[in-house]
């Protein structure tokens, strides 16, 4: 498989930290699935940046490419398969 560029888009409230270690779960709750998100496509070898976003969308402003376009339908496929497997 080819290794991607990802931008994970969440809210900027839950942009977890780089590493969780030692952290009560309590503590890791409200993030966790953002973590988990990130750490399983670096895991795939892919190189994931977390976007935090409230609800200025001004940083789309720009046109995406037809690569951007490819990783985000990808990106939109594998979660729906994800739910699907629940």
């Amino acid at each position: 498989m080819r290794k991607k560029r990802v931008l994970v888009l969440m809210h900027a409230d839950l942009v977890p930290p780089d590493d969780i270690a030692g952290k009560p779960d309590a503590a890791i709750s409200e993030y966790k699935t953002e973590y988990d998100v990130l750490t399983g496509l670096r895991d795939l070898g892919h190189e994931a940046q977390p976007l935090g976003l409230y609800d200025d969308l001004a940083v789309f402003n720009r046109p995406l490419t037809e690569e951007e376009v490819v990783a985000l339908g990808k990106l939109e496929a594998g979660v729906r398969s994800l739910h699907a497997k629940k």
